[in-house]
């Protein structure tokens, strides 16, 4: 009997032991002097065990909403070089269990920190077909309808919001990868991926849990590239194919700063983002954090993605903002977001005074914490 209960207080220590391993801070104190996410760990989302802890300490969250059937999590293994970019119809299994967390966030190419050199094809870059915002109101609809299709895309692995009717008028359409944060699904974002379709974007969202890399969302793009010269599809010849830029949030947020390595990256909006290869970024950032943000905290946004980049950038806190704030619609980071990409992907006059002048929107905005540089 009593080599039984031995046995049995061993097991119990042991489980106690593992909890303690995997849910307590491994360096608390730490300073964010050596640019390292939270918790020590730069390319994970550095959360607690459970993120339900976290909604308890900040009873005014609600829990992200479950997926719906047709945006269940998906396998995240990224294609190989030799599988075809096009729509498979063959049905993905949805019991297929999520990848664990992705501990890296190194993009395909290795990058190094010197300043990326002046790619000579970004000064023939060509515009969209500009169109206003109605009213200049970017934190509402925009001048098109918001239509989406929860499965298509390389192997069925991804989420497409687009502005309808296509084309209108003859305007070609700028595309928007967008990066989950970890265990979440495009569905989760719903509201502001159909907000940005609204004002013209294609937006392709990977329906990987695990985006940190940044792989999953340049495969998104090269889709929607490949979709324009393709005559079976609905974005055929409607899309403007040099005019990309990136976003996403949390793990997502890292994946961001790792797909805007990419040339064909014009600007890019990281939201509450993990760390990445910010020494590679081509093109203008934004980066955005939240002040009550516990799992990605501002001071680790700014040491680890504001500070070190070499490309024109602007800092953006936004006061009373969760790391949940971006679920849905976003809250005030969506109309910001919004004026970002009108601003570099369209030209918008008038989203260039939210950024820039000594009384830019936000700058005169109470609710935002703006630094900028680099401009």
């Amino acid at each position: 009997m009593k080599s039984a209960k031995r046995r049995l207080l061993v097991l119990l220590m042991v489980g106690l032991s593992a909890w303690l391993v995997n849910c307590l801070p491994a360096n608390p104190g730490h300073s964010p002097d050596s640019n390292e996410a939270s918790n020590s760990d730069p390319s994970g989302d550095a959360e607690p065990c459970d993120e339900s802890s976290v909604l308890d300490e900040e009873s005014s969250e609600q829990t992200p909403p479950p997926p719906t059937d047709d945006e269940e999590v998906e396998d995240d293994t990224p294609l190989s070089d030799d599988e075809e970019v096009e729509d498979d119809t063959t049905p993905i299994d949805h019991e297929e269990e999520a990848d664990p967390p992705n501990d890296e966030t190194t993009p395909a190419e290795d990058t190094n920190n010197s300043p990326p050199e002046e790619d000579e094809s970004e000064s023939e870059e060509s515009e969209p077909t500009f169109f206003p915002a109605p009213n200049n109101d970017f934190g509402g609809p925009g001048g098109f309808e918001a239509e989406s299709i929860s499965s298509t895309g390389p192997s069925n692995r991804f989420s497409v919001y687009y502005p309808t009717p296509l084309g209108r008028d003859g305007i070609k359409h700028p595309i928007i990868t967008w990066g989950n944060g970890t265990s979440a699904v495009p569905a989760y974002y719903s509201g502001l991926l159909h907000h940005l379709a609204s004002h013209g974007f294609i937006v392709i969202a990977s329906k990987s849990t695990n985006t940190g890399s940044g792989v999953q969302m340049l495969q998104g793009v090269d889709w929607v590239i490949g979709e324009d010269s393709d005559p079976q599809s609905i974005f055929y010849g409607v899309v403007q194919t040099d005019a990309v830029c990136a976003t996403g949030h949390s793990q997502g947020g890292g994946g961001t700063v790792n797909a805007a390595n990419d040339s064909r990256v014009r600007c890019s909006a990281p939201i509450q983002p993990t760390q990445g290869q910010i020494g590679g970024v081509h093109g203008p950032m934004l980066v955005l954090a939240g002040s009550l943000d516990t799992i990605i905290r501002p001071e680790y946004a700014w040491a680890g993605v504001y500070e070190p980049a070499q490309v024109p950038a602007i800092w953006g806190n936004l006061i009373g903002a969760t790391h949940f704030t971006p679920l849905g619609s976003a809250g005030d980071y969506r109309w910001v977001v919004t004026a970002w990409f009108r601003h570099h992907l369209y030209s918008d006059p008038a989203a260039e005074p939210v950024f820039f002048g000594d009384d830019c929107s936000l700058c005169s905005n109470d609710d935002w914490e703006i630094d900028r540089k680099n401009w």
